[in-house]
């Protein structure tokens, strides 16, 4: 309890008159909720079965097993049998930092889930394992429209005609916000913004052998894992990586959608101060996080990129570990 009311006092602090928070050049400002949180963030973790096929499954009677998985114990035996030979599952590669899933747990999964109308989530919770393997978040950024800034009105407007400040930022599973770089104004792109971001350096270490999932305005990194470029030769396994990729990461739109919706200030912020204007954000992304951990839902989502630009996307260089990781979940999730 006393952590929650530090976090409800800093929000509050955050929209003071404090003279010790303007920004730097009145470009942007970075506030990491990492440490804010850290001491709560395990409240509410998704209760996951360590052991489910080993302490549970196999301890289901012949009957109870087949009214789970449809098929008798019999079945699967026969067909480990006739699959732990095949070249393609020979080569399958862990994820960085997990455990290889064995060729009995992938197949008792794939039948639950035809089995059953269970969630993907909740199978996954099920079973111990990630939807994505080794991913801990997704990044996005989004636009918060503003009143034309006197002085650096075209600075501010952006590709999506009209003016806005930037939110960079990187969400959980269940939606919280992790880490925020927030006020570069809307003309920029969100390829720029995330080279000046502390992420870019901090990724690494904060990710380890995990990694974020980001659209292609990101490059390829270990930490940072991103689609493949549709120049029209993609193979199969690519477009599959690629979809899986797009619909996990769909995580974040939908956190901006609830953070616009619960906060609809963030629709349009009407101060005339830049700084302000970050303070407020911040503070519904403190507010945000709050109201998950404590389950306080809320139906309204605002619809955060209804007009859709065209968008030419910049190169860079991606790193050849992001690479090689990416060949390797590629090749994992075509067998899935």
């Amino acid at each position: 309890m006393a952590s929650k009311r530090c976090l409800v006092s800093a929000a509050i602090i955050i929209l003071t008159e404090d003279e010790d928070f303007d920004l730097p050049d009145e470009e942007f400002s970075f506030v990491t909720l990492f440490a804010a949180c850290s001491d709560i963030q395990e409240q509410r973790k998704r209760y996951k079965v360590e052991r489910f096929v080993q302490d549970v499954v196999s301890r289901y009677s012949l009957d109870t097993f087949k009214t789970f998985f449809r098929v008798s114990k019999t079945t699967i035996e026969a067909i480990l049998e006739n699959i732990q030979h095949i070249p393609e599952l020979l080569l399958r590669e862990p994820a960085a930092g997990r455990p290889q899933i064995s060729h009995e747990k992938d197949l008792l999964m794939m039948l639950w889930y035809i089995g059953s109308q269970e969630t993907i989530r909740s199978i996954a919770d099920r079973f111990n394992v990630s939807e994505f393997p080794g991913v801990i978040g997704a990044i996005d950024s989004t636009h918060i429209r503003i009143k034309p800034h006197s002085g650096h009105s075209n600075d501010y407007f952006n590709r999506k005609k009209f003016h806005s400040v930037i939110l960079q930022a990187v969400c959980r599973g269940d939606k919280r916000i992790t880490d925020i770089f927030c006020g570069w104004p809307g003309r920029v792109h969100d390829a720029r913004v995330f080279q000046n971001s502390p992420l870019r350096q901090r990724g690494p270490i904060l990710c380890g052998q995990c990694h974020l999932l980001g659209d292609r305005a990101y490059p390829c990194k270990r930490w940072l894992i991103t689609p493949y470029r549709n120049r029209g030769n993609l193979t199969r396994d690519q477009i599959k990586f690629n979809q899986i990729l797009s619909s996990t990461r769909v995580i974040i739109e939908n956190s901006f959608g609830i953070l616009k919706g619960r906060f609809r200030r963030l629709q349009f912020v009407e101060m005339n101060d830049i700084s302000y204007v970050v303070k407020a954000i911040i503070t519904a992304c403190i507010l945000h996080n709050i109201c998950i951990l404590n389950q306080d839902e809320l139906d309204e989502h605002f619809d955060n990129d209804p007009q859709q630009v065209p968008l030419i996307i910049p190169m860079f260089e991606n790193d050849a570990e992001g690479q090689l990781k990416r060949q390797l979940l590629t090749r994992q999730l075509a067998i899935t």
